[in-house]
């Protein structure tokens, strides 16, 4: 796919939380398909019990398609359960677990300390 810019910037993959224990894959996809293309649907299971974990991801073509379905936070239901959707966050980011040079290239400090206005 396309590189990420900004590594804790916008992402085009969400976290969905709080599913049925019985949806699956393609019954995620086309609940999401109706914010834009679903590129990927994974639900994480059990690998012992194979159940589902009751969450998993779902990565769309397009960033705004994720600004979309953020928009629409109170009201994704599935199977008659509402699940929440978070935007997720790149797994090279959780693995190196090192955010603060990216941060600081992201927002210098000088930005963010505006003098005040008398």
């Amino acid at each position: 796919g396309k590189g990420a810019k900004g590594h804790l910037g916008p992402t085009n993959k969400v976290f969905v939380g709080g599913l049925a224990l019985h949806s699956k894959e393609s019954d995620i996809e086309q609940y999401f398909s109706q914010f834009g293309t679903v590129q990927s649907v994974d639900v994480m299971y059990d690998k012992v019990t194979t159940r589902s974990r009751g969450f998993g991801f779902v990565v769309f073509d397009e960033l705004a398609t994720v600004d979309a379905v953020m928009a629409a936070y109170d009201h994704h239901t599935i199977h008659g359960k509402w699940v929440e959707v978070k935007p997720a966050i790149p797994e090279d980011i959780i693995k190196k677990g090192t955010s603060e040079p990216d941060w600081r290239k992201v927002a210098p400090p000088v930005a963010m300390a505006k003098p005040a206005v008398a």
